[in-house]
């Protein structure tokens, strides 16, 4: 049953309810477990056949590295009745205490076979404690969890070897990742091969929302635990923007320091709910878009890789509808802009290259013709500016092309489109905590958005 047993310290005594004492020091191995036992301290007892221990001891991983951290039990109690061996503890984190996991152990002497359960009751991931002070296997992968993880785990042992299996599960949990923050992902994980970390084909996850620069809602992803600390994605969909937005297989490995390639497609996505979902107040668009998005993670962050979206035939229409602010754009320059108020096209490609949070280029090339020329005379008044305006007016109806390149970092951008009409989100960002998600405009009193209502007493 025991592999290996240390003692560096054993006393005893007889009494009238038999023969006791303390130890010190043990450290050992259960049979073929590759746990290691260590610092096991306490008191020992033999009384009518029924040996008893109770004390305190450190679990450890045999695994080098090691897959978790050590955990420590004060709470160890074993008996040895005839050949039957029974033990239970609570494992917590030595450091602050955190409630682990609570373990039972069955060992049968006279066959070798045994059974050690392991029942997770809810461990919490909060300010307190991260997974990082539990195993070193999420550095890099999370950080800034709030989730509680909960489940059961089983590892038998015999003649024929050790099994071992499990299943957990979490529920809305938040976090910090790689490519940005995740929120509300709910799984069970059912292990395979609890000591190895591994599972069937087809777990499943759900989560809320994933923001990676564009926000994606409502997420499905079909996902396998492999050998080697790697994560099989077998496929994921989000629904976008009135289309799909589809994740091809890949394989992410945790082992070492890698890239993460994750290869997006865009099917059917419409440019009216694109801008709305966006919130884009200056522009509107319409149009059915496909594309490829790859996208690259690793320590230094993530990149998109010769992404390319494109409108499918028949194309849309595309207009900005801000105020111009250089009123000095010249004649050539204000037909492109009136153009632009209402420009339907036949060809609309969009190019993207670089970091989501540094250097970033967009190209966009699009051509089509104005749908309704300016009616605002250009040239002046008079018989002379109303010549003008009918010339204009027929410029406007030879086809245009737009070959626009649009460099700086991906999510400035984004914040930036989002802020020219509504500052709300810049200025959110740089309140105090307390003051933010509260009105930044000035709401006159007494009216229906006031705190105050019209019937009560001026408090100012």
């Amino acid at each position: 049953a025991v592999s290996r047993l240390d003692l560096a310290q054993l006393g005893g005594r007889i009494g009238g309810s038999g023969v006791g004492g303390t130890f010190a020091g043990a450290a050992g191995k259960l049979a073929d477990v590759p746990l290691l036992l260590s610092g096991g301290q306490g008191q020992w007892q033999v009384s009518g056949g029924k040996t008893s221990v109770t004390g305190a001891l450190t679990v450890a991983d045999e695994a080098n590295p090691s897959r978790f951290y050590p955990l420590a039990t004060r709470d160890l109690r074993l008996t040895l009745v005839g050949n039957d061996i029974r033990a239970t503890a609570a494992l917590t984190d030595p450091e602050t205490g955190t409630h682990v996991t609570d373990v039972a152990i069955a060992h049968a002497l006279d066959s070798g076979r045994g059974r050690a359960v392991l029942d997770v009751p809810g461990i919490r991931f909060d300010e307190r404690y991260q997974p990082e002070e539990l195993t070193r296997l999420t550095v890099g992968v999370v950080a800034l969890v709030d989730a509680t993880l909960k489940g059961r785990g089983e590892i038998g042992w015999g003649p024929e070897g050790t099994t071992s299996s499990g299943t957990f599960s979490t529920e809305k949990a938040n976090f910090a990742a790689t490519f940005g923050p995740v929120t509300g992902l709910t799984t069970t994980i059912r292990f395979s091969d609890l000591l190895g970390l591994e599972t069937a084909p087809g777990q499943q996850a759900d989560v809320d929302q994933i923001q990676a620069g564009l926000d994606v809602f409502d997420g499905r992803v079909r996902y396998q635990l492999l050998p080697g600390l790697r994560v099989k994605v077998e496929a994921a969909n989000w629904p976008f923007a009135g289309g799909e937005l589809i994740l091809e297989e890949t394989i992410l490995d945790f082992s070492k320091p890698s890239e993460k390639r994750l290869t997006f497609r865009v099917v059917g996505m419409d440019a009216a709910a694109f801008v709305q979902q966006m919130e884009f107040s200056n522009i509107s668009a319409t149009g059915i878009f496909d594309g490829i998005v790859p996208m690259i993670f690793d320590e230094r962050g993530g990149r998109i890789a010769n992404g390319h979206l494109a409108a499918r035939p028949g194309g849309g229409v595309v207009s900005y509808i801000g105020e111009l602010t250089d009123k000095q754009l010249g004649t050539y320059g204000k037909l492109a802009f009136d153009a632009l108020k209402a420009l339907r096209y036949s060809r609309l490609t969009v190019d993207l290259d670089g970091s989501l949070d540094a250097e970033f280029l967009t190209r966009i090339q699009l051509d089509g013709i104005a749908r309704e020329p300016t009616a605002t005379p250009v040239g002046g008044s008079g018989i002379s500016g109303m010549v003008a305006s009918r010339a204009l007016g027929q410029l406007a109806k030879i086809p245009f092309e737009f070959n626009i390149a649009v460099r700086g970092p991906f999510r400035a951008l984004i914040g930036t489109a989002r802020s020219l009409h509504d500052p709300t989100q810049l200025i959110q960002s740089v309140l105090p905590p307390e003051w933010r998600d509260q009105p930044t405009t000035n709401v006159p009193k007494n009216t229906p958005e006031s705190v105050q209502p019209a019937e009560s007493e001026d408090m100012r």
